[in-house]
C-alpha cells in the first residue's frame, strides 16, 4: 500500500547513491534514536510516564509509535538517507508503507494535510464512499487503522508542526520518520528523537564525487576535485549534479567543470554563501546555497541543445507536482517523440526525475533553479503563452475524459463543444486519467486564477465533475468550486456562478452538510433563473431536493423535483428526466407509497436500460424498485430486480452497490423463510462493507450475531 509513492519504489536514484562513511555512521545513528523514541512514550503533559510504558522492545514493539525526525539544508540528503535506512527495516513493519511528498520547498506550496490523509485511507483500503469530509474525522479514522498495523510512514520536506501533527499515526507499533529543512521543535512532545544532516566532510565528498563521475575523472587532477567539491559545499545533491555531468560528457574534465563554478557570475544566489532554512525565508525564490545553484546551472548549459535548455526552462512554468510527455508536448509545441527524447535528455541530467515511468517531476531546489533561469532568459509574453498552451492542454483533456464519464451531462466550458482531444475507451479509464492528474489540474485551476484566467478556473472545476462524484476526493471537491467561485464572480458571468454553486451544492450533499448544500443550491437557482437559463435552472433544482429528502422535507423534495423534470421534459432531455423520476420514487418510498415509487422507478429504469453507459444508475433503481416491492409483498418482482441490479453492479464494479443488493436479498430470504440464504446475503454483506471500511458493516455484524 502507498500514498503519492512507496518506500519499496523509492523516486529514481535515492537508494542508489553510493553510502559514504559519514551517512553510514548516521544510519548507525538511526537506529539509536529510534530505540530511544520506542521507549520514551509521549509526555502527556504532566511529566509523568505510566509504569507500562517501560520495558518495550526496540522500534516500535509498545503501544507508542517511533518517530524520527531527519533536518537538514536542501541537498544535504535526508530523503535518501531516510529511504535506506527505512529499507532495512520495511521487513518489520509487515503492514506497508506509506509515504507523502509535504512539498514545504516545492514551489507548489505545502501539500494540505487532508489531502495527504485521503490517499493515506486509500492506501488503506478505505473506499471512497467511507472517507469522512473532514479533516478531523479522516484524522480519527486514519489513527484507529494505524493502531491496529505495524506501518512505516515516510513525511518528507515537511512545512511545520500543524502540518506534520493531523499524520501521526500515534498509538500504534509504528516507525514514522519526517524528514525537513525546518527543525520542527514541537515534535518533541510526541516524543520525537532528532537526526541533523550536516554536509559529507571532505573525505566522503570526494568519494561520492568519484563514485558518481569516475575514478579516471576524479585521480586526473586532485586539487581540481577538491575545489569542485569546496564549490559544491559538500552538499550531495549538487556533487551528483557534477558527477552526472563528467559521467555523461565525455570531453567533459572536472578542471574545466571547477574553473567554470569558480566564476560567480553565473551563480544565481552569489549573495548567499550559505542554505538559510528558517522559518521566515518562505517568500525566498532563490535556491539557497550558492553552490547548488552553480551545480544545477551548470547541468543547465551544459544541456545538449537550445531545445532541452528551452524545454527545462518552460517546465517550471507548470505549478503542478509532475508532468507527462503529453503535457511537456504541448508546452514546447513539439510532437510526441521529441517531447520525450527531451524529458530523457533532463532526466540523465539529474534535472529530472521520472517516477513513475512517463512521469516526470522537480527536485524543489531544481525547480526554483528553473525558475529563476527562465525569469533571466524568457519574456513575459512568452511565460505567459507558456502557461496558456498547459491550461489549454489540461482542460481540453479533462473535457475528454468528463464526456466519457457523464456523455449525457450538459456543460458550460468552450472545450466541451470542440471535437475530443483523447478518445477514452471506457470511463474507467477516464476517471484513471483524472485521478493521476487530480495534483496538476488543482495546482492549474489555483494558479489560472491568480494569473487572471478566470475563466479557465472556473471551466477547470467543472470538468473535474466526475472525479468528484465518483471518488469523492472532498478536500478538491470543496476547493475546486470555491475557486471556481471566485473566478466566475471575477468574470461577472451568472451562469458560470450557479454552476460552481451547483457543485458546492453537491459537495455538501456527498459531504452530508444539507443545510448548507440547501443554501448554495438556492443561490445556484436565484442566478439561474436571472440568467434565463431553464437546464442550470433544473440543475438547482436538483440539488435542492436532494438536500430537501434528506433533512426529512418530502414535500419541498418533490416540488424541486417535480419543477426540475418538467423543464427536462421542455427542453427534450429524457435523460434528466429519467433522473428527476428516480427522485421522486424515492421521495414516495420515503413517504411510505410504495405502489407510487415503484410507478417512478419502473419509468427511470425503461431509460437506464436502453443505455448501456448508464448500468450504475440502472442498478440502484432496480433495487430501490425491488425494496418497494418487497414493501408490498411482491417477493418474485423483487427477485427479478434485484439479481438484475447485482448483474449490472459487478459489470461496473461497483462494491458498495454489490453489498445494498446483499442486504435486499437476505430481507427476500427472511421473507421466504430461507434462513441460510439469509445469513450467506447477509455474510456476503459483511465482507463488503467491511473491506470498504463502511459503517453499514457494523448493522449487519448485528444482525450476523442475532
Amino acid at each position: 500500500m502507498a500514498a503519492y509513492g512507496e518506500i519499496s519504489r523509492p523516486p529514481t536514484g535515492s537508494s542508489e547513491r553510493p553510502l559514504t562513511a559519514d551517512r553510514a555512521a548516521e544510519m548507525q545513528t538511526l537506529n539509536r534514536l529510534a530505540a530511544a523514541t520506542a521507549l520514551r512514550p509521549p509526555d502527556d503533559g504532566t511529566g509523568s510516564v505510566s509504569d507500562g510504558d517501560h520495558g518495550r522492545d526496540e522500534h516500535g514493539d509498545g503501544d507508542a509509535q517511533t518517530l524520527v525526525v531527519i533536518t537538514g539544508p536542501g541537498g544535504v540528503g535526508k530523503t535518501a538517507l531516510a529511504l535506506r535506512w527505512l529499507h532495512q527495516h520495511r521487513a518489520r513493519y509487515r503492514d506497508g508503507q506509506l509515504f507523502a511528498d509535504l512539498r514545504a520547498f516545492s514551489g507548489t506550496g505545502p501539500a494540505n494535510p487532508a489531502q495527504i490523509l485521503e490517499g493515506f485511507l486509500r492506501a488503506l483500503g478505505i473506499g471512497a464512499d467511507n472517507i469522512p469530509p473532514r479533516v478531523q474525522e479522516q484524522g480519527a479514522l486514519f489513527r484507529s487503522l494505524a493502531a491496529r498495523r505495524r506501518l512505516i510512514i515516510l513525511l518528507d520536506n515537511a512545512a511545520s508542526f500543524e502540518q506534520v501533527q493531523p499524520l501521526l499515526p500515534g498509538a500504534g507499533r509504528n516507525l514514522v520518520v519526517v524528514t525537513s529543512r525546518r527543525t520542527l521543535p514541537t515534535l518533541r512532545i510526541q516524543g520525537a528523537q532528532y537526526l541533523d544532516l550536516a554536509p559529507l566532510d571532505e573525505t566522503d565528498a570526494l568519494d561520492l564525487l568519484t563514485a558518481m563521475a569516475g575514478a579516471e575523472h576524479t585521480s586526473a587532477d586532485p586539487p581540481a576535485a577538491r575545489a569542485l567539491v569546496a564549490q559544491c559545499g559538500r552538499l550531495p545533491l549538487a556533487l551528483t549534479a557534477c558527477g552526472a555531468h563528467l559521467a555523461t560528457r565525455p570531453h567533459a574534465t572536472v578542471s574545466r567543470l571547477a574553473a567554470h563554478l569558480a566564476d560567480e557570475r553565473t551563480r544565481l544566489s552569489h549573495l548567499h554563501t550559505l542554505l538559510e532554512d528558517d522559518v521566515n525565508d518562505n517568500t525566498n525564490h532563490d535556491t539557497g546555497d550558492p553552490s547548488v545553484s552553480v551545480a544545477l546551472t551548470t547541468s543547465y548549459n551544459a544541456l545538449p541543445g537550445d531545445a532541452a535548455r528551452r524545454m527545462y526552462r518552460l517546465l517550471s512554468l507548470h505549478p503542478g507536482p509532475d508532468i507527462s510527455v503529453d503535457l511537456a508536448a504541448a508546452v514546447a509545441t513539439a510532437g510526441l517523440p521529441e517531447a520525450e527524447r527531451l524529458l530523457e535528455v533532463l532526466a540523465g541530467a539529474r534535472l529530472l526525475t521520472e517516477d513513475p515511468p512517463g512521469r516526470f517531476r522537480f527536485h524543489d531546489l531544481t525547480r526554483l533553479h528553473a525558475q529563476n533561469t527562465s525569469e533571466r532568459i524568457d519574456s513575459d509574453i512568452f511565460r505567459r503563452h507558456a502557461f496558456s498552451r498547459i491550461t489549454t492542454r489540461l482542460l481540453q483533456v479533462a473535457a475528454a475524459a468528463q464526456k466519457t464519464i457523464n456523455p449525457g451531462r450538459w456543460y458550460l466550458g468552450r472545450h466541451f463543444n470542440e471535437p475530443r482531444v483523447v478518445d477514452f475507451p471506457h470511463p474507467a479509464a477516464a476517471l484513471d486519467w483524472l485521478e493521476t492528474e487530480r495534483g496538476n489540474l488543482m495546482a492549474i485551476l489555483r494558479h489560472a486564477h491568480e494569473r487572471g484566467d478566470h475563466t479557465s478556473a472556473w471551466e477547470l472545476a467543472e470538468a473535474m465533475w466526475g472525479l468528484f462524484t465518483h471518488r469523492k476526493h472532498y478536500s478538491d471537491f470543496q476547493q475546486a468550486h470555491r475557486t471556481g467561485l471566485a473566478a466566475a464572480e471575477t468574470t461577472g458571468d451568472l451562469r458560470a456562478q450557479a454552476r460552481m454553486l451547483e457543485g458546492l451544492a453537491s459537495y455538501h450533499n456527498n459531504a452530508g452538510t444539507f443545510t448548507d448544500a440547501a443554501v448554495c443550491a438556492q443561490q445556484a437557482l436565484d442566478l439561474e433563473r436571472q440568467a434565463r437559463h431553464p437546464i442550470g435552472e433544473a440543475s438547482a433544482l436538483d440539488m435542492l431536493g436532494i438536500a430537501h429528502l434528506a433533512t426529512g422535507h418530502l414535500d419541498l423534495a418533490a416540488d424541486a423535483f417535480g419543477q426540475a423534470r418538467h423543464i427536462h421534459h421542455q427542453l427534450g432531455r429524457p435523460r434528466g428526466a429519467a433522473l428527476m423520476t428516480r427522485h421522486l420514487g424515492e421521495v414516495a418510498a420515503r413517504a411510505g407509497d410504495h405502489t407510487r415509487a415503484i410507478e417512478h422507478h419502473t419509468q427511470a429504469i425503461a431509460y437506464f436500460a436502453s443505455h448501456d453507459h448508464e448500468q450504475y444508475l440502472h442498478a440502484r433503481a432496480l433495487n430501490h424498485r425491488a425494496t418497494s416491492h418487497l414493501e408490498l409483498g411482491n417477493l418474485d418482482h423483487a427477485h427479478t430486480d434485484l439479481h438484475q441490479a447485482m448483474d449490472l453492479a459487478h459489470q461496473v464494479d461497483a462494491p458498495h452497490e454489490q453489498a445494498n443488493i446483499h442486504v435486499s436479498l437476505a430481507r427476500l430470504a427472511a421473507l421466504r423463510h430461507d434462513p441460510a440464504a439469509q445469513h450467506q446475503h447477509l455474510h456476503q454483506a459483511f465482507e463488503l462493507y467491511s473491506r470498504l471500511a463502511a459503517p453499514e458493516a457494523d448493522r449487519i455484524a448485528e444482525q450476523l450475531a442475532e
